[in-house]
C-alpha cells in the first residue's frame, strides 16, 4: 500500500464472488491518503467496459502530478492513450467471460 501512487477499490452492492461486507472490511483496511472506495449499487463482480468509472477515476488521480501542476495537452494525449489500452483490456476481459470469438462485434 505504501509504494502504490494510488489504489481504487470498486465494489458492487450485489457481487455473486465477494459479498459487499468482505468488501467494505478490505475499505477499510486500505484507507488512506493514496486510497479511493467505491461502491457501485446495484453493480455485479464483473462491470461491462468501457468501465467509465475507472478510466474517469485514473484520469484524475493521473491529471495532477505530486508537484500539483495539470500535465501539458502532449501529455494528456499519451495518458488518452494508455487508458485507451486498459478499456480495451476490459473490454477483451468480459469477452472471454461471456465466451465471445475474438472479431465478434458483439459487444460492440
Amino acid at each position: 500500500k505504501a509504494n502504490a501512487e494510488f489504489i481504487l477499490q470498486f465494489a458492487g452492492s450485489e457481487d455473486h464472488l465477494v459479498p459487499i461486507e468482505v468488501q467494505r472490511k478490505v475499505s477499510q483496511q486500505l484507507k488512506g491518503e493514496n486510497f479511493t472506495y467505491v461502491e457501485v449499487p446495484h453493480g455485479d463482480h464483473f462491470f461491462e467496459p468501457p468501465f467509465k468509472e475507472l478510466v474517469d477515476h485514473i484520469k484524475e488521480r493521473t491529471q495532477v502530478k505530486s508537484t500539483g501542476v495539470k500535465q501539458t495537452k502532449s501529455e494528456s494525449s499519451a495518458d488518452d492513450a494508455e487508458l485507451a489500452v486498459i478499456e480495451k483490456y476490459f473490454h477483451n476481459v468480459i469477452r472471454k467471460r461471456n465466451g465471445i470469438q475474438e472479431g465478434s462485434r458483439a459487444l460492440e
